[in-house]
């Protein structure tokens, strides 16, 4: 009798799942309809998500970047953190300090995030001044 039971599935689980299959989706949708440019990384400082705002930005595909930690690369010549690592992290202001003084603050409308302005020569396009927010 055990073993009938524990072959037959979970149906709590199979809702968890679908419910996160569709969170999932949504959020690609919600990310992939904005006309600004957008991505998502997760607790692993993995690219999750990235939009076509995103790709003309940088002149990066979304699949050269998703599945990477690369995020740095369409920015910065060298490895290096971004802003959202460090909110991811949970970092100190003095380390975010350390790579953003004087270009960046807390933001006013969303809790625990910053918004920064900075200049990115290495952009698609000869370079492009950038204000920015990581949450």
């Amino acid at each position: 009798m055990t073993d009938k039971l524990r072959s037959t599935s979970n149906p709590k689980g199979a809702k968890r799942r679908a419910s996160l299959k569709e969170s999932k989706k949504r959020l690609s949708q919600m990310v992939q309809g904005l006309s600004i440019a957008a991505f998502v990384i997760d607790q692993n400082h993995v690219i999750t998500h990235c939009n076509k705002a995103f790709e003309n930005l940088t002149g990066f595909s979304a699949d050269a970047l998703v599945g990477t930690k690369n995020q740095w690369k369409t920015f910065y010549p060298v490895q290096r953190p971004i802003l959202g690592d460090f909110i991811v992290d949970g970092a100190s202001e003095e380390r975010i300090a350390a790579y953003y003084a004087g270009k960046y603050r807390k933001s006013s409308l969303i809790k625990d995030a910053y918004e920064a302005e900075d200049f990115f020569p290495n952009l698609a396009g000869g370079g492009k001044w950038l204000f920015f927010t990581a949450a």
